[in-house]
């Protein structure tokens, strides 16, 4: 049964930062390794909000919709902070080229410099909700872009950081 905690999570060098939000004014900060380890220890959470595309295009769903909705939200200024992630299919790639060439013949495009170096831990989140059926039901995506919209009344920021 949840819990009223949760967790904001995102990919870092050493594995992945979070911080965690319970009842009153408990509040936690860390660092796991791996997304298995912070799943191990806060699964229990309500929720699991964190920053890394969950649901991936595949054959035959080339596009997420959520990403598009989200970039019209943030129209004009900040929709190009949400980026397509790859299809599952370019995740197993050894290299950069290799999951453009996959990337483009799935889903009709290739991906960025930036998608690639967050590949791996896109793959360790999608390989963990595969494994672990309550994770489908705790952890969701949460873009920062869209959070901030949400908190400045639905308005997108309007300054940019370098």
């Amino acid at each position: 049964m949840p819990i009223d905690r949760f967790i904001g999570v995102d990919g870092c060098k050493a594995g992945w930062f979070f911080v965690a939000i319970g009842p009153g004014d408990e509040a936690e900060i860390g660092i796991f390794e791996t997304i298995e380890n912070l799943w191990q220890t806060h699964s229990e959470a309500k929720w699991i909000l964190i920053d890394i595309p969950i649901g991936l295009p595949s054959i035959g769903i080339k596009a997420r919709p959520c990403d598009k909705a989200a970039r019209q939200v943030l129209r004009p200024k900040r929709h190009h902070s949400i980026f397509s992630p790859p299809c599952r299919e370019a995740l197993g790639a050894d290299n950069y080229p290799e999951a453009c060439k996959i990337n483009q013949q799935v889903c009709g495009r290739k991906i960025s410099k930036q998608v690639w170096h967050i590949s791996r831990k896109i793959k360790e989140v999608d390989d963990l909700i595969a494994a672990y059926s309550m994770a489908k039901k705790n952890i969701r995506e949460a873009h920062p872009e869209i959070c901030f919209w949400a908190l400045a009344g639905k308005t997108p920021m309007t300054h940019y950081t370098k």
